[in-house]
Parts: structure tokens; sequence; C-alpha cells
């Protein structure tokens, strides 16, 4: 009643509710706002937050951040003592034939870059921001410097799969080759059927998507 009367006091164009607005989600986190390089730099990119932009990462922290959701990344392992991971990693094991069944360092970087992009801890002032940041990391090292064996992946996400040991919804995979697998199609399949979505990388070498495994 008190709107339509409103509405039509002479001069008034239009009421509507006066809503609260709250300011997006901005990490504080050191290299977020970062430019890394100088062709950047002239272009005015700050590498990690604009990288995020291109897949909409600001919008989604507005929904959710990942709580609640364990991820697990098979690579090269991880630095567990870096802070970015502190309380983050909640599973970890060995599939290489190298360093025993708990041994998960990381020796060439690759996992604990992986790892970071998908769960640094995030608004903690230092190091990078992760994509969700308060999801939660099972970590499965089955690279080494020369990489790894397709037995050592499908273990991986076998184990990633397994509510008794990563027990993750989610297996990222920044790995991958060309030529086909039996063996890691039904990994697949199997953390499929248990509840856990596997997601690889396409690679970089532009090669054919029908020919580069696990993706």
């Amino acid at each position: 009643g008190q709107l339509k009367a409103l509405r039509k006091v002479p001069g008034v164009a239009y009421v509507e509710e006066d809503l609260v607005r709250e300011a997006s989600f901005e990490p504080n986190d050191t290299y977020y706002n970062t430019t890394f390089s100088k062709r950047n730099e002239k272009r005015g990119y700050n590498d990690q937050r604009d990288d995020f932009a291109l897949i909409n990462a600001q919008l989604a922290w507005d929904t959710s951040k990942g709580a609640g959701v364990r991820v697990a990344v098979l690579d090269t392992g991880i630095d567990l003592t870096h802070p970015d991971f502190s309380g983050q990693v909640l599973a970890t094991r060995n599939f290489t034939d190298t360093g025993g069944s708990t041994d998960v360092t990381d020796t060439e970087g690759h996992g604990s870059h992986t790892a970071g992009t998908v769960a640094a801890k995030t608004n903690n002032g230092l190091g990078v921001a992760g994509t969700a940041g308060e999801a939660t990391l099972a970590v499965g090292k089955v690279l080494g410097p020369q990489g790894g064996y397709d037995s050592w992946v499908a273990n991986g996400m076998l184990w990633a799969a397994d509510p008794n040991g990563g027990n993750a919804s989610v297996i990222s995979m920044s790995l991958g080759g060309e030529g086909s697998s039996t063996v890691l199609t039904n990994a697949a399949l199997t953390a499929w059927n248990a509840g856990a979505l596997s997601v690889a990388a396409s690679g970089n070498d532009g090669v054919d998507g029908s020919n580069h495994y696990p993706s």
C-alpha cells in the first residue's frame, strides 16, 4: 500500500528497496596483486588476480571458497613446510619407486605449484591465493624427476577416491602424455563410481586431445 502510494506522488520516478551491498572478497596474499614481468606491467596485468578473473574465480568466491571439499593433487609431491599449506594437507601417499610410501617431498616444485593453485591458504598475507582456499588437500606423489608410470598414476587415483585413503571428491592431475591407457581409464571410472571427479590437464603442446591421456 505504501509503495503504491509513493509511486503515485508527482515527481517520483521509481521506488525500490534500499538494499545492502558488500565488498567482494579480495585476498591479501603477497602475490595476488603482483606483476612478474615487464610485459605484463606495461599492460597493467597482475598475474594471479587477472588469471583468476579469466575463470571467474572472484565471482565464485561470493558463493563458495571450497569449504568442506577435499581435492587430491596427484603430482610430484608437495613442500609440507610451506606456510601456505599449513593445515591444508590432510592425507599424503607416495606411489613412486623412491622414498617409501610416506615420503611426498617435492624435489621438482611442480606439485607444490599445482597444489597451491588449487588450495593454498588464502588471505593470510603471504604467498599466493588458492582458487579454493578453504578446501583441503590429499597429496599423492605419482611423478618423479622423469615423470611417472601409468600404474603409479592409477594407484594414486584409486587411493584418492578411497574413503580410507585420500577421501577426495575431486582428483586434480596436471600431467599426461600421448598413448591411450586402459589402466587410467579404468581408474577414472572406479573413482567416478566412488564419487570422485577426475580432472586432468590437456597439456601445453597443442596435441590432439583424443591422444592425450588421461585428459
